[in-house]
Formats: structure tokens, C-alpha cells, sequence
């Protein structure tokens, strides 16, 4: 029996701005059943900024426990989920896509790309008390505000402050000198293939030659690279990207165990669960009674 990813871990998103690939909109977490969003990701950048009651925002490995006035950024791509154990919450979300930014001058192409490296952190928080965290936040609040003008008239202001907020954004991200190794346009480009190469073929046997193939360096090159610019082990990257797949498919499918450790490449289901162990501190069937 075929394993098949189930189709909301990645949304295809219906944009809702004039002219514009971005989405933005009020929800409220009892819109959704179980007042939770199902485990998915994004071809966008996701901004939430929680209005009111409380929220639990779960990226990839980390979790924050949201109150009223924070911020969150979810890089795209990555595994997220938004919950709450309160009555209700209600939160702004807008979906930014990235060709928002192609010809835009302001806004720079590198800044957006060194935002959106696979490389890059999945997520940032920012609570209310910080200044960063309340001038993002003003911003949202007034770009809801300018659907209810003509579109038009406020198109440049609307674009100038996605712009403001991408820009804060890369300040907030944006390393300490010294604390990684920048790479070279090469080395990214050696990296981006070797990256998209791991999460298109995950599910098959990879050995570390074909991973190093990919991106047409030797085994020992390719060592090299994830240990200075990923801080892990090629296998320890193909291993963690299994395991995240493998956790969305155990909230939101009803394939076995058995059957989620074979479908995202994982010889032995004993390895499986010993590695799902180690990460995430329950067994598979554990961590899926939990979570529904």
C-alpha cells in the first residue's frame, strides 16, 4: 500500500491582497477544529501576532507559549502548529511569498535571501515588551486597517511596510560576527543542492556518497560543509528531516507506525523509534495519542 504525505502539511494558499501574492487575514483558533491548525508548512513566510487569550505555537523543535501582543515569524518550509487550551485567541496571520520581493530594490535581494536560506532559523519569537516586538506589531494591526480603503490608494504604504517588517526581521536574524562561517555563493549553492536533494529523496535509502554526489563534491567535502555551515552530520540532517516528516504524518495520517517509518526511509522501525525517542522524548505511538 502507497504512503501518501497528507495534503495539508503543505497548504496551498489562496492570496487575498489585490495584485499582490500575500495573504492576510483575522482568525480566530476556534475557526479550527479542536481550536489547532493542523501540522503543515508553507511556501510563504507565515507572521502571526497574537491579539488576544493565549497560544501555544509549535516550529519544527521548538515550542512558545504566546500571550496577547507577541510575534511570531515561521520561516517558509518549516513544520508548525498552532494551538490553544484556552476558550478562544484570536491572532492576525499574513503569508508573505517571497516574489514580493523579486524586483524590489528596497528591500535587497540578499537580505531576502540570507532570510530564507535553508540555512536560516525556522522561526523567531518576540514578546510584547520588546521594542522590535511592538513596532512589528503596529505595522500588522495598520495593514489590517488598509483593507478597509480603497486598495489602491494605500498601495505604496502597504508595500513600504512589509518592506519595514522584513527588514526588522533580518536585523533580528541576522548573526553576531564571528558566531558562523559566512559562505561563498559556491558553498551556498553547493549546500542548496545537497539540501533540496535530502528533502526530495529522504524516503529512499540515501548513503552519504549519493548525498555528496548531489552536489558533485566527495564524501569527505561534504563533511566538511554541513559540519561549519549546518552544524551537523549530512546523515544527522537526513535523519532530522525524516523525523519531522515522520511526525506530521503521525497526527494527520492513519498509516501505521510500521508503515510512516518505511515511507520516510527508515530500514528498521526499531532505529525509527529509538531516533523519535532520543528527539523527541515519546515513542511514535506515544507522541500520536498526545497529539490528537
Amino acid at each position: 500500500m502507497p504512503i501518501i504525505l497528507p495534503e495539508n502539511v503543505k497548504l496551498n494558499n489562496h492570496y487575498n491582497v489585490p495584485d499582490l501574492p500575500v495573504y492576510l487575514v483575522q482568525r480566530r483558533l476556534s475557526d479550527f477544529k479542536g481550536k489547532k491548525t493542523g501540522l503543515h508548512r508553507n511556501d510563504d513566510i507565515e507572521l502571526v501576532r497574537l491579539q488576544s487569550g493565549r497560544m501555544k505555537a509549535v516550529i519544527e523543535d521548538e515550542s512558545f507559549e504566546m500571550e496577547a501582543g507577541d510575534f511570531l515569524f515561521i520561516n517558509k518550509g518549516r513544520l508548525h502548529q498552532l494551538t490553544t487550551d484556552q476558550d478562544d485567541c484570536s491572532f492576525i496571520c499574513m503569508l508573505i511569498n517571497p516574489r514580493v520581493f523579486r524586483h524590489e530594490i528596497a528591500i535587497g535581494e540578499e537580505i531576502v535571501r540570507q532570510l530564507l536560506s535553508p540555512l536560516a532559523p525556522s522561526c523567531l519569537y518576540l514578546q510584547a515588551s520588546d521594542k522590535y516586538c511592538r513596532e512589528i506589531v503596529w505595522m500588522m494591526d495598520h495593514l489590517i486597517d488598509y483593507q478597509e480603503v480603497t486598495f489602491m490608494s494605500s498601495y505604496m504604504e502597504f508595500i513600504g511596510i512589509i518592506h519595514l517588517i522584513m527588514s526588522r526581521l533580518y536585523i533580528l536574524n541576522k548573526p553576531e560576527s564571528g558566531s558562523i562561517k559566512s559562505e561563498s555563493p559556491a558553498t551556498r549553492e553547493t549546500l542548496d543542492k545537497i539540501l533540496s536533494y535530502i528533502q526530495q529523496h529522504y524516503m529512499e535509502r540515501l548513503t552519504l556518497e549519493q548525498i555528496a554526489s548531489a552536489g558533485s563534491v566527495s564524501r569527505t567535502r561534504c563533511c566538511q560543509l554541513f559540519k561549519a555551515y549546518v552544524g551537523v552530520t549530512p546523515i544527522e540532517y537526513l535523519n532530522h528531516h525524516r523525523l519531522t516528516i515522520s511526525r506530521s504524518m503521525l497526527c494527520d495520517s492513519q498509516n501505521s507506525v510500521a508503515e510512516i517509518s518505511a515511507a520516510c526511509g527508515f530500514s528498521h522501525q526499531s532505529y525509527f523509534a529509538q531516533q523519535f525517542v532520543r528527539k523527541y522524548g515519546y515513542t511514535p505511538s506515544e507522541y500520536r495519542s498526545r497529539m490528537r
